[in-house]
């Protein structure tokens, strides 16, 4: 378990270097977040589709490292739960952001 989730690693930041080679992240965080929140409709698009993939890679690495040390435990229920917290929020924060009150 903990080679997959090395491999895991090594595939996001991959495929993460393959997408900023296209989009430039670098010079501005922000503009992660606004390819992001696009990315599921511009799955034509190669670099959207290495975006795709890590941000799955993103999603999915707290569960692979914890249960990578916990499988064999009780502690894998509270992986488990906090992987899908971290995906929840995640996917909350891009797609439906809170509207700001003035």
């Amino acid at each position: 378990m903990i080679f997959i989730s090395i491999s895991l690693t090594t595939l996001f930041i991959v495929l993460f270097y393959m997408a900023n080679q296209s989009f430039e992240f670098a010079t501005s965080p922000k503009k992660i977040f606004s390819e992001l929140k696009l990315f599921p409709f511009k799955l034509n698009n190669v670099p959207y589709i290495y975006l795709a993939l890590a941000f799955i890679c993103f999603m999915l690495l707290p569960i692979f490292w914890g249960l990578s040390f916990y499988l064999n435990s009780d502690a894998n229920v509270v992986v488990t739960v906090f992987g899908l917290a971290w995906i929840y929020n995640w996917v909350r924060i891009l797609y439906f952001p809170k509207k700001k009150e003035n």
